[in-house]
């Protein structure tokens, strides 16, 4: 078992970080992929639903009802409307903090808009550690999941090892997120799924010494589920991300494909540096559907980290 503390309060979170703890919502030590996602919670039993089954069943357990606003416009823009007792309240989807505070309204967006990113990634990731990561299935799996969220990648992750690897242990399983509504929904819809979850902006130089700490952790998987752009991770912070991984470690990330000209540049430069080994590419598939119905598209990458990842790529200004 490993822990560690930081007590500054400039890290938006970060003053109390223990892995393999037992506190209420974390996981129970030496916890298997299978005790990880072994829970039924209101969320779980959403993202199971056809999207008007969700909608009456978050209004049966919640009280909320919500639908999707058609205006045309960006992923960011879209807007959505929840009726909460006697109030009609408009948002945002990207406002996450509102969304997050009410259990199980993000899964019923989701289902909503038929998002299969979460599942299709962690597919690709159980096949590519099935042909290239026999190092990480024999000595134990030690996952950061960046961008964590409610935590919805890690949980398809666990299931995937649960399914097809039940005998690999899983060491640690962290969520670093900047919203400390994240932290908060992860633990009441997946309990005992996360060993620790860090709040904190990793281009923020009160970080630094917790980022060493996490690097000291030797994750071997990372994970970073749709949420790079569009205001919400900016591309130096994945890059810093990557630097926490260890050498050897998977990688997998996915983007908007607007960025894709970007993505295949560093990707090259990277590659080209000896930084990564590209294990599987995927230059456009559906993410989701807009909140008008038309498709969303992304591109999704895995790869081996292989060397350094130049400090210059998160100090320099892309997305």
């Amino acid at each position: 078992m490993q822990s560690f503390a930081h007590n500054s309060r400039d890290n938006q979170g970060c003053n109390a970080i223990e892995v393999s703890n037992e506190k209420r919502g974390y996981a129970k030590p030496s916890s298997s992929a299978a005790e990880r996602v072994e829970t039924t919670t209101l969320a779980r039993t959403l993202l199971e639903l056809p999207w008007n089954d969700a909608q009456r069943a978050l209004q049966r357990s919640t009280g909320v009802l919500v639908e999707l606003d058609s205006i045309p416009g960006d992923q960011d823009q879209e807007r959505l409307t929840i009726v909460e007792g006697n109030q009609q309240i408009s948002l945002r989807f990207h406002q996450y903090g509102e969304v997050f505070r009410r259990e199980g309204l993000y899964e019923t967006i989701l289902r909503g808009v038929d998002e299969h990113t979460v599942s299709s990634v962690a597919d690709a990731l159980a096949e590519t550690l099935k042909t290239e990561g026999d190092h990480i299935l024999q000595d134990g799996v030690r996952h950061l999941d960046f961008g964590a969220g409610t935590g919805r990648m890690p949980d398809a992750v666990m299931a995937r090892l649960a399914d097809h690897f039940p005998d690999t242990p899983v060491h640690a399983v962290v969520g670093l997120d900047i919203a400390p509504e994240a932290k908060e929904a992860a633990l009441r819809d997946r309990p005992g799924l996360y060993d620790a979850y860090v709040v904190g902006d990793l281009l923020s130089e009160s970080v630094n010494d917790v980022v060493d700490t996490l690097r000291d952790l030797k994750f071997n998987v990372l994970t970073v589920g749709s949420a790079v752009g569009f205001g919400d991770i900016p591309f130096e912070a994945l890059w810093r991300a990557v630097s926490v991984v260890d050498e050897g470690g998977i990688c997998s990330f996915n983007a908007n494909t607007r960025y894709q000209p970007y993505v295949e540049e560093q990707l090259e430069r990277l590659s080209d540096d000896g930084a990564i080994e590209v294990l599987s590419y995927q230059p456009s598939y559906r993410h989701r559907n807009d909140f008008c119905g038309g498709s969303i598209m992304y591109s999704g990458t895995i790869f081996r980290r292989t060397g350094v990842i130049p400090e210059s790529l998160w100090r320099e200004s892309h997305a």
